[in-house]
């Protein structure tokens, strides 16, 4: 209303319209995120603000916090609006992983007299379980496991720290028993038992189609013949001289390999290794379950072993060099 100095009034109305045109705004929103599928339930926090109050969230996509997410990517999305309209939106994404390993362990056949094999091929954080596996639990040994099906457990923590487990099977086929050769006359060789298969060699190179039972020879030399069975399990036998010396052949019978005595024993004792082996020599002693608890690489031929510090019970000696391998028990009595 309105005056003068004479007392005269006037008055009007006015519309005032108050327009709200700014929008409300996200203040907090999680960061992408990506986990194994171990650590799949998420549970989040989004913040907004705005000039007036009243504000509604919706969520448009993906799954509210403390959800279980599935493996692969899940988008969420926001939209935050206040009572005049105005929206503001938001969004992350969360990754998760599936169940991973850098090799997956399948069943497999090995022969008896195979050298020990690395499950493991390399793959970090893995461990193996069963018969046959050593105290390293990555390494699968056939001699130890024996003849038959062997089934083998795992455990993997994968890069997401999420740990991973399977088993599978091993096969180890029996080897066959070293062959003998017979000299039938003075020019004619022969392997004594029937095999698969059979391959004669001349010193250490292999014979050229010389792949039958019998052997018919051209010249002399230092022979042996590496014989197979129907599982692909070869062997190799003693070597032969005819018409050299045998001076300086190779020791190869597992047995001869190597002695363990006393045997039993209550304090101390002697592994003697065969003077014939060439090269370093791997001495592993392993328990009744498989666990190492000794392992040297030694040239020397005889180890003087203690054996106050170990339980009651019987003990494997392993002795590797080159591919020739044999194993003998040693007791301990307390």
């Amino acid at each position: 209303m309105a005056s003068d100095t004479s007392g005269n009034t006037a008055s009007a109305e006015v519309e005032v319209t108050v327009l709200d045109t700014i929008a409300p705004m996200f203040t907090q929103v999680p960061v992408d995120m990506h986990v194994g599928f171990c650590k799949a339930q998420i549970s989040y926090e989004l913040k907004s603000t705005d000039n007036c109050s009243n504000l509604t969230v919706n969520q448009i996509a993906g799954l509210p916090s403390g959800s279980v997410f599935p493996v692969g990517i899940t988008t969420n999305k926001f939209v935050v609006s206040d009572a005049s309209g105005n929206t503001d939106t938001a969004s992350f994404k969360v990754t998760v992983s599936g169940r991973y390993i850098d090799m997956l362990p399948t069943n497999f056949e090995i022969c008896a007299n195979a050298t020990p094999v690395d499950l493991s091929k390399g793959t970090a954080n893995i461990k193996f379980f069963g018969t046959g596996i050593s105290m390293d639990e990555l390494t699968f040994d056939p001699a130890l496991a024996g003849n038959g099906n062997h089934l083998v457990e795992y455990t993997f923590t994968d890069s997401m720290g999420c740990d991973n487990s399977g088993k599978f099977f091993v096969t180890v086929n029996p080897a066959p028993s070293k062959p003998i050769i017979e000299r039938v006359n003075s020019s004619v060789l022969r392997v004594a038992t029937d095999y698969a298969t059979y391959q004669w060699y001349r010193y250490e190179d292999a014979i050229s189609n010389a792949t039958a039972q019998q052997y018919t020879m051209t010249r002399s030399g230092i022979y042996k013949v590496l014989v197979g069975n129907t599982k692909g399990c070869k062997v190799m036998s003693d070597p032969l001289a005819i018409g050299v010396p045998a001076t300086g052949l190779l020791e190869v019978d597992g047995n001869a390999l190597f002695n363990v005595y006393p045997n039993p024993t209550t304090s101390q004792f002697v592994i003697e290794l065969s003077g014939s082996l060439r090269g370093s020599t791997t001495v592993v002693i392993l328990d009744m379950l498989g666990k190492e608890v000794y392992r040297t690489v030694t040239e020397e031929t005889l180890l003087n072993m203690d054996a106050l510090n170990m339980a009651a019970g019987t003990y494997y000696v392993r002795v590797q060099n080159g591919d020739y391998n044999s194993v003998k028990p040693i007791v301990i009595k307390k």
